[in-house]
């Protein structure tokens, strides 16, 4: 009965000319009672005879779309679905909305098939439903993973409804996208904002400018810079910032210049910062590479006036009592005399 019935129906429309606009939800449901009445062997029988008449007589018949559609959906052999999203999109064409949502939830009861999510939003965006447009769009993402403009909307909404973390995941998604892309440019903006939302998490921007580097250095010279403005008042991490900057880009004399200020006012107490300084090349003439000279002065600076020390070769914990630039004078445990031990170099000792 329910074959003869899909045959009688594929004949009707055909005679009958039927517009789009006779269909209904209760339409297709009368069609899903004839489907359901057909055992395997008839349903190949009718998807057949569906293929056939919309390849020989009829290729926009709303019929053999639906009933081809629905038993290709049912037996999940493929994600093609192709001749339901093709009813989808002309109904979408005719703002037929209710039943674009019809379609689309029945596609996407049985898999998230992202071509009819994105149907689906659509629908409510032109219906104003912006808060299922949404949530639609947040299980599309999940399943296309090539899509980044619509993760920035959904981060920007969540911004927007002042929810932090979801603002924060999602720009870090688009982020990941972007860097997977290979397509630095939009980054920095979405960095800054995540500046805003999530500046605590220092790492987070440091192991991105390392990402966003392998790609594009004057990118990632940027994003550091970001960085160091944000940290204006945290001296050891704008110190961190200007470092990984000189890696990207040892000529950047606007930021080794500020490493130096930094080191300045980190270290404004320390006897020895101006000859640590020189004697590295940081402030003097002489040509090195700066990463070097970064390297020499943290070693240097690291020893002062009352700093403990540990003696590589002996074992011994010191503390220094004085020292410059040639002799350093030791104070260790136990030690003999108040003199103290004095050693030409500091190159033995660990602080």
């Amino acid at each position: 009965m329910g074959f003869q019935e899909i045959e009688n129906l594929l004949k009707e429309e055909q005679w009958t000319r039927s517009t789009i606009t006779n269909y209904t939800i209760q339409s297709f449901n009368e069609l899903d009672e004839q489907i359901s009445k057909l055992d395997d062997e008839e349903k190949t029988e009718a998807k057949n005879l569906c293929d056939t008449h919309l390849t020989d007589k009829e290729r926009n018949s709303i019929i053999a779309m639906y009933v081809s559609g629905s038993i290709q959906l049912e037996r999940r052999g493929s994600e093609d679905y192709l001749l339901l999203l093709n009813l989808i999109e002309l109904f979408a064409e005719n703002k037929k909305w209710n039943l674009v949502d019809f379609l689309c939830q029945k596609i996407l009861r049985k898999t998230e098939n992202k071509h009819a999510l994105r149907l689906l939003a659509n629908s409510y965006a032109q219906t104003g439903k912006e808060e299922e447009k949404f949530s639609v769009w947040e299980r599309l993402v999940k399943v296309d993973y090539d899509e980044i403009e619509i993760v920035k909307q959904i981060a920007a909404h969540a911004q927007q409804k002042n929810n932090a973390d979801k603002a924060i995941s999602m720009y870090r998604k688009a982020v990941h996208r972007l860097i997977k892309r290979k397509d630095t440019s939009p980054i920095r903006a979405i960095s800054n904002t995540l500046l805003e939302l999530d500046g605590e998490n220092f790492e987070y921007f440091m192991n991105l400018a390392d990402q966003v580097g392998s790609l594009s250095r004057s990118t990632a010279v940027a994003l550091l810079r970001d960085l160091e403005a944000a940290n204006k008042h945290n001296v050891d991490k704008q110190i961190e910032a200007q470092k990984k900057t000189l890696q990207y880009d040892r000529e950047d004399i606007y930021a080794k210049e500020n490493l130096i200020k930094s080191y300045k006012a980190k270290y404004k107490k320390h006897s020895r910062l101006s000859s640590c300084l020189e004697s590295s090349a940081l402030t003097s003439n002489m040509v090195r590479d700066v990463v070097h000279s970064i390297e020499d002065f943290e070693t240097n600076i690291a020893f002062d006036k009352g700093t403990f020390v540990f003696q590589n070769s002996t074992g011994k914990i010191g503390r220094i009592r004085s020292i410059d630039e040639n002799d350093v004078i030791v104070d260790f445990a136990g030690q003999k005399g108040k003199d103290g031990n004095r050693l030409s170099t500091i190159t033995s000792f660990s602080s």
